[in-house]
Formats: structure tokens, C-alpha cells, sequence
């Protein structure tokens, strides 16, 4: 029986595949959302589900890189002031 909702079991299994190995899987599959997706131990995925796991996976990736953009502009920022202070500290000690 297809899968049409993404279990846990799914989930755990597309995860430990990762999206470059589902990609591959998705291009051999049929191309309408309804069509069913082979190969997975899990059984037959609906490529619906396996779509939307992707796009949360994009998201999720996105989000994290915001993340990680932000800290580098507050490390740029504290690297900034580092300099300023420096700076202000070596005019004042002359």
C-alpha cells in the first residue's frame, strides 16, 4: 500500500537517504503528484509526500543559513568595534 502521509519510518528513511539520493529516486518516478515512488524499503511513496519533505528540507536549510549569516554580521560587527576601541585606546595613550 502506498504511503501517503509521511510516517516516521518513511521519514527516518528519507532522512538517512538525505535529498541528492531522494532526487535520484524522484526522477525515475512518474512526473504527477500522485505518482508513486519505488525503491524504498519502506515501501512505495507518493510523490506528493516525498515533494513536500523536500521543501521542508529546503526551508529548514534556509533558515539555518539566516542563522549563520547573523552571527557573522555580529562577529563583523564585534570585529568592528574591536578596532574602533583599539584605535581610540591608541590616540588616547599618545
Amino acid at each position: 500500500m502506498p504511503i501517503t502521509e509521511l510516517s516516521p519510518e518513511a521519514k527516518a528513511e528519507l532522512e538517512s537517504l538525505g535529498v541528492p539520493n531522494v532526487l535520484k529516486k524522484l526522477d525515475q518516478a512518474g512526473i504527477g503528484r500522485g505518482s508513486l515512488v519505488r525503491g524504498f524499503d519502506c515501501g512505495e511513496i507518493q510523490r506528493s509526500v516525498i515533494e513536500d519533505w523536500i521543501a521542508a528540507k529546503d526551508q529548514e536549510t534556509v533558515r539555518q543559513q539566516q542563522k549563520i549569516l547573523l552571527w557573522a554580521r555580529i562577529a563583523g560587527l564585534a570585529a568592528i568595534g574591536g578596532i574602533i576601541v583599539s584605535v581610540f585606546l591608541w590616540f588616547a595613550n599618545r
